[in-house]
């Protein structure tokens, strides 16, 4: 016989494998052709992911005809929500003149010149394809400009799937890295002033840069503490490092200026991505002029700008048309109303999350800033990530499940997001459901974590 808590998981996993029979064919079809069923790590959980045939403001459809709200928007990408009229209007436009013309395009210099405007750091930019490889390319640069090879990486801290930037501390773990890599790898508690201050001093002489996220996104959305932000900048500055902040999630979305601009640091150097390309494949770095002329697009030799750069940047889909006119319209919406919009929906699906449990007698920490949320099912403060490990991923999973049956979808296991179609009535249905599934979940709560109910 099933206990009440089996009982209450069985029936909501089973309502889920009742709901999406198409996706369950299709996942069992792609186990076939695909390592584990799919492409992306990020977007797979249990029992077996949807699939998604269409989205419009800020719901998403699955292939059973399901409807959801959508606060994954494809890892933070979606800041408009799904095909925003000017945005769908500039790809076809460009799709008219071809997908990709391999010459420069003035989209481009457009789109560079609008990141320029936007982003404080950012006197001069390069476009790449994807975040990873701009997280690359930043440190590669800062290592030709400064002649060192170290880099403080904070723990915790995502910043893509290249080599240089995995580091043992992360939320990306992988066999097959050279155990050289991680010697030039020095590995710092987020949030931790006097740790961070130590490890400039001690290892100035080959430190090149210093690059961490300002808001932790893998880590639920923590944002760095005034204090740590700045003493991250004085002591860079003053032992001659390189600030590298990782905006990847948090550029055009935490502000228009990203977290720099809502901060009030300016860091020397920064990768770019999600909302660079309005959904579209594309990213970018940039920062201090002098620095970024460190950067060419082919060999000295034949530069007749600068005859002194020392890193060549390629790259087939770099500054893709298609990208860069996505990208520009994207860009061209964001003013306050939007930034004001999403961060008040996120704030009251914040303190929603929090009263819910509070009321229903439940221990739970919710995180996030501006537009980011996330829960962690665990009675202590989550400051790094450090703290996250003290959560219970079982009663997210359980949460995360039943949540999509009621129509609300939420990043698996990771940080989710609101956007500017997002309604009144999504939000109230969505506080609604979780106050349904933190109802049901109560008995696996008492059973499996007795200690978060008070």
């Amino acid at each position: 016989m099933l206990s009440e808590s089996e009982d209450s998981n069985m029936s909501s996993v089973q309502k889920f494998l009742l709901s999406n029979p198409v996706s369950k064919k299709l996942y069992d079809r792609a186990l076939s052709s695909m390592p584990s069923g799919n492409t992306r790590d990020v977007v797979f959980y249990r029992p077996y992911p949807l699939y998604a045939v269409r989205g419009k403001g800020s719901h998403i459809w699955d292939v059973d005809g399901n409807e959801r709200i959508d606060y994954m928007l494809n890892a933070s990408v979606l800041l408009l929500g799904h095909a925003h009229p000017k945005v769908v209007s500039a790809i076809k436009e460009q799709l008219e003149n071809g997908t990709v013309l391999g010459t420069p395009t003035e989209l481009e210099i457009r789109l560079a010149e609008k990141i320029v405007q936007m982003v404080p750091c950012a006197k001069k930019v390069k476009f790449v394809v994807t975040g990873s490889e701009a997280c690359m390319n930043v440190l590669r640069v800062a290592r030709a400009y400064t002649g060192k090879s170290k880099v403080i990486i904070f723990e915790g801290h995502f910043h893509g799937t290249a080599d240089p930037t995995v580091s043992r501390s992360g939320t990306f773990h992988s066999q097959g890295i050279l155990e050289d890599t991680y010697t030039k790898q020095i590995i710092v508690p987020f949030n931790d002033t006097q740790k961070v201050e130590k490890a400039i001093k001690e290892n100035k002489d080959e430190l090149a840069a210093c690059i961490l996220e300002p808001v932790l996104g893998s880590g639920g959305g923590i944002p760095g503490t005034t204090e740590f932000l700045k003493t991250c900048r004085e002591m860079t500055e003053r032992n001659n490092v390189l600030l590298v902040f990782d905006e990847v999630q948090t550029g055009f979305r935490l502000a228009a200026g990203g977290a720099q601009e809502r901060f009030g640091i300016v860091p020397d150097l920064v990768a770019l991505g999600k909302g660079v390309a309005g959904g579209m494949p594309g990213s970018a770095f940039g920062g201090r002029e002098d620095i970024m002329d460190e950067v060419c697009s082919f060999p000295d030799s034949a530069n007749p700008v600068r005859t002194g750069a020392r890193v060549p940047l390629g790259g087939t889909f770099n500054a893709h048309p298609l990208a860069m006119a996505a990208g520009l319209a994207h860009l061209n919406e964001l003013r306050k109303p939007v930034f004001d919009h999403i961060d008040k929906a996120a704030a009251t699906i914040r303190d929603g999350f929090s009263r819910i449990a509070s009321d229903l007698g439940m221990r739970l920490q919710m995180t996030g800033i501006g537009s980011f949320f996330h829960v962690y099912f665990t009675k202590y403060p989550i400051k790094n990530y450090q703290d996250t490990r003290y959560a219970d991923p079982r009663l997210l999973w359980y949460l995360d499940v039943s949540l999509l049956n009621k129509g609300v979808y939420l990043s698996p296991a990771h940080c989710s997001y609101t956007c500017m179609p997002l309604s009144d009535e999504d939000v109230k249905h969505t506080l609604e459901a979780i106050e349904q599934s933190l109802m049901d979940m109560k008995p696996i709560v008492k059973e499996i974590a007795p200690d978060l109910i008070t």
